[in-house]
């Protein structure tokens, strides 16, 4: 679908929102259900030494991070400029089939493979879940102005669309959203372990993962409509891309502050 030329009616939006909800479960789900795999696969690429892969394993978080605190701005300025539905695919295409085939075609014996795999799973999970969607219902709820998105490591400024609904509501709705991704990391990884477990081929957690993320990307092709009216696009500038935008944050109010510091630190922990 393409751009939008007014809001949506409150029916769509209803629809929609049902909607993202799903994307929301799928996404994180496919995103999941082979942590217990990828660990497996790992070390047995290492020749079985537990000690030599768990540092690489936590070098993938960082990379991931790295990934999103680089990216993260040029994706929140083409949303901007171009629509916010192509972000969305990003996740399921990359890492949900393109890598989950990786895996596959190199029967989990490629260490460097493996190691993209799980890099690219976390940092996409985050743009084309956690990040857009918010976005997304801010499209459909919010009246004109900016909205702070927090990502793991950087405070990104939005271009959003205008209506006349109370933040209180616009929280309701993101809040449903993100338990739908509740849902999704409560009930994949243990999942996909059980799959493990019962089979003793892990492989077979990579063929589920790609499966999800097929049905995921018809979910999004089908049901998703754009939310960007083509009146509110934004140009793209060179200067708006710079990841160190996110300096600016220590200028903003006190609360928000502390709201970003409380975020990277949790992050930092976790």
């Amino acid at each position: 679908m393409g751009f939008i030329t007014e809001p949506l009616s409150e029916r769509q939006k209803a629809a929609t929102m049902r909607r993202l909800q799903l994307i929301a479960a799928l996404a994180v789900s496919t995103q999941n259900y082979n942590l217990a795999s990828d660990t497996a696969l790992i070390t047995a690429a290492c020749g079985g030494d537990a000690a030599r892969a768990a540092p690489l394993i936590a070098a993938t978080s960082s990379a991931s991070g790295l990934i999103e605190f680089l990216l993260n701005p040029v994706l929140g300025k083409l949303a901007d400029a171009a629509g916010r539905k192509g972000v969305y695919y990003i996740g399921p295409v990359v890492s949900g089939v393109v890598m989950s085939l990786a895996v596959l075609l190199t029967r989990g014996r490629s260490l460097p493979v493996l190691l993209a795999h799980r890099a690219c799973g976390w940092a996409l999970l985050s743009q084309s879940c956690s990040f857009i969607v918010p976005i997304t219902i801010s499209d459909m709820f919010t009246g004109q102005g900016k909205i702070a998105i927090l990502s793991r490591f950087a405070a990104l400024s939005v271009s959003l669309t205008l209506e006349s609904i109370t933040i209180a509501e616009l929280g309701v709705n993101i809040a449903q959203a993100f338990a739908s991704m509740g849902i999704g990391i409560t009930l994949a990884p243990p999942l996909g372990m059980l799959i493990m477990q019962r089979t003793g081929n892990p492989l077979i957690v990579y063929r589920l993962r790609l499966v999800s993320a097929l049905v995921q990307l018809a979910v999004l092709w089908f049901a998703i409509p754009e939310t960007l009216e083509r009146s509110k696009r934004r140009p793209v500038t060179f200067r708006s891309l710079n990841p160190f935008r996110f300096v600016a944050i220590l200028r903003a109010p006190r609360a928000l502050k502390m709201l970003s510091a409380t975020l990277f630190f949790n992050f930092f922990a976790e």
